[in-house]
């Protein structure tokens, strides 16, 4: 089992605060069976100043001391998407050519498309990040299809599946098969967020998916 989106690189934005609390989120997904996490911290963030460089620089300080709780962990991104994104400074996720990215939540980016098109014609393969929370997709259908169509992969967050606000319209996806990641989007022990419980998983999901 895979969480492909979390916050757990210590100290470089709204994520965990510190090592320790890393260590204790850890721990706590290789109790309910996670044993693979990629951490992918916000780059080209209005309210976070990260940079590859800096981000690389801490991953790698800290790996070692991560995987030492039985779970192996990748670095990335959460790419917050603009028109001037500088390539050279995203991180995809792990060895692939994968990327997460995210936008405002409540207005249609403008430029979505046109980012979507550059970063594929650069070979990457966009994931747009917890889908369900960004109110301008869920209520444009015609968007939604037209994105599946252009090959963008959907992620949706863990506790969004059973959350009465979310449920509706992860269910429609499901039912078109336009779920392909799976991500706790956990910052920190006290956010309020669920973490992946492996055995409940795919349960989840199959309730989802019309008998």
């Amino acid at each position: 089992m895979i969480d492909m989106h979390t916050h757990f690189l210590p100290g470089v934005d709204d994520g965990c605060r510190n090592i320790e609390e890393s260590l204790s989120l850890l721990r706590e997904c290789k109790k309910r069976g996670v044993d693979t996490v990629y951490l992918t911290p916000h780059i080209n963030h209005p309210k976070y100043s990260n940079t590859k460089a800096h981000i690389l620089d801490v991953y790698n300080g800290v790996k070692s001391q991560l995987e030492s709780t039985g779970v192996k962990v990748y670095i990335g991104s959460e790419i917050y998407l603009t028109p001037n994104l500088d390539f050279d400074n995203i991180i995809s996720l792990g060895n692939t050519r994968y990327v997460l990215v995210e936008t405002p939540f409540d207005v249609f980016p403008v430029y979505l498309n046109d980012m979507i098109f550059k970063l594929q014609l650069a070979d990457y393969k966009v994931i747009l990040a917890h889908v369900e929370r960004f109110s301008w997709l869920v209520k444009n259908e015609e968007l939604q299809h037209d994105l599946k169509t252009k090959g963008v992969k959907f992620q949706v967050n863990y506790g969004s599946l059973t959350d009465r606000k979310h449920r509706h319209q992860i269910k429609k996806w499901l039912s078109k098969g336009w779920i392909e990641f799976l991500g706790s989007d956990k910052h920190r022990m006290d956010d309020g967020r669920v973490l992946i419980e492996a055995s409940e998983a795919l349960e989840k999901f199959n309730k989802d998916l019309p008998s």
